[in-house]
């Protein structure tokens, strides 16, 4: 049937054949991912018997039409039990729960298998309440989903997945600390900007600095000290140089010592402009730039808004000292 109506091009290609109007093909991959994340063994996707958190299908399409009103979409859909987003689907029973705040709309999918630590509409409360305070630019629709952790050996507590928002987070994470796994993930969510290599450890220390930050000021129990408390009990990676990525990639130190940089950022910023501005403006004017952000454009960025040259912050990435 797939030979009659696509042409196989090559192993990986097939060509529409034009004699039919709703051509279909099938193929199977891999559900389960399983590697070793930052030196801890574990799973970031998984197939079981009764249920199935996946990465959806990645497929490329090339197409021409004569008709300069067409368009490609795509969607995802599970044939069963179950539930899709553009970049991660869930297999099984499940209940949903959704919400909206800031021009975003959230879906919260709790897996029957699940046993969630917190009430579902306390973390929509608390994704919606971020969307508020993070005003960074894209606003992707958000698809959480809590993953079962009964039996199951998971590599990180999260995992956000493609350009949009798609993410799981751990059954077991917990809400009201600074340490909140599930702002971290929709953190990840709004990075709509890409990184040169020496400001590749952005990526995790804006997701770890600002949902330390968003909890301190969403609640009164998150105080001061206790995002300080979170930045010192990371290891320091004094001899590590951010801006080398080579020399922390199997290390956490875009986590942590990108926090604590990210930390004194911030502390800039607000000074700088009596308050006016924070790390979040430094964020949102990274998402509208079209092209890759270097050192020294985040450098330049932070100075218009700190009042000085930056020159601190490039020392502070390329070398060994905050």
């Amino acid at each position: 049937q797939v030979e009659d109506l696509l042409e196989r091009v090559d192993d990986r290609t097939y060509a529409w054949t034009e004699s039919t109007a709703t051509p279909s093909l099938e193929y199977e991959y891999d559900a389960t991912v399983s590697g070793s994340h930052r030196g801890r063994e574990g799973l970031t996707f998984v197939a079981n018997d009764e249920w199935a958190l996946v990465r959806t299908p990645s497929v490329g399409v090339s197409w021409r039409s004569t008709d300069t009103d067409s368009e490609l979409v795509r969607t995802n859909a599970v044939d069963g039990e179950g539930v899709a987003s553009t970049h991660m689907a869930y297999l099984g029973p499940y209940t949903e729960h959704t919400g909206s705040a800031a021009g975003q709309t959230f879906r919260l999918v709790v897996p029957e298998a699940a046993d969630l630590r917190e009430d579902p509409d306390e973390i929509l409360a608390a994704l919606e309440a971020a969307a508020g305070r993070l005003v960074i630019g894209p606003r992707p629709d958000v698809f959480a989903v809590a993953a079962p952790t009964a039996g199951q050996s998971w590599g990180p507590a999260g995992v956000q997945r493609g350009p949009g928002g798609d993410f799981w987070v751990r059954d077991t994470e917990a809400l009201g600390t600074a340490q909140n796994t599930w702002i971290h993930e929709y953190v990840h969510a709004q990075q709509a900007f890409t990184l040169t290599p020496e400001m590749r450890w952005f990526r995790e220390a804006s997701a770890t600095y600002l949902s330390y930050r968003v909890m301190n000021e969403q609640y009164e129990a998150v105080t001061e000290a206790d995002v300080r408390t979170r930045l010192a009990a990371g290891t320091d990676y004094s001899r590590t140089a951010l801006a080398n990525r080579s020399a922390w990639d199997q290390s956490h130190a875009d986590y942590h010592r990108g926090a604590k940089l990210l930390y004194a950022v911030d502390g800039a910023v607000r000074a700088g402009s009596d308050g006016e501005h924070t790390l979040v403006d430094v964020f949102r004017a990274m998402n509208e730039r079209s092209g890759e952000i270097t050192l020294g454009e985040f450098a330049r960025l932070v100075g218009g808004y700190a009042g000085t040259d930056g020159a601190w912050i490039r020392s502070a990435v390329s070398g060994c000292r905050l």
